[in-house]
């Protein structure tokens, strides 16, 4: 995670763009976000590309850095855990748990799950693993 986040920081700076200021706090968010996930079903480095792509790739602004992006993601994963994941119409949503009346935590009993994209445009059923 380290590695690819001092790529990033590397490779986008403020130079090209103002918001591109990738600080550690990109980082924490990133490992706070899997903290979200229901892992005994879906799969770690999955969820940790997801997560990736929404705190630093989302920020980029054109095709090109979204290229980049996903080159340094996939050769990261492929080097240190031979994964070769595509998420290309997956998305991960949340789906609250329990009856919602009168617990007053704030919805914090949700966990994300994965759903996938049918060929129609339609989201499909949830994937379990």
């Amino acid at each position: 995670m380290v590695d690819l986040y001092e790529q990033i920081k590397t490779k986008f700076t403020v130079d090209e763009y103002r918001h591109y200021l990738f600080t550690p706090r990109d980082l924490t968010n990133w490992v706070r976000n899997l903290l979200r996930y229901d892992l005994e079903n879906d799969e770690l480095l999955d969820c940790l590309m997801y997560e990736a792509e929404r705190v630093f790739r989302d920020r980029l602004v054109d095709v090109e850095s979204m290229g980049k992006f996903n080159t340094i993601l996939a050769g990261i994963l492929r080097s240190n855990w031979r994964h070769q994941g595509s998420l290309d119409n997956v998305y991960f949503s949340a789906f609250i748990e329990g009856s919602g009346s009168g617990s007053g935590s704030g919805g914090s009993g949700g966990k994300k799950k994965r759903v996938e994209e049918s060929k129609g445009g339609d989201l499909g059923d949830e994937k379990s693993r």
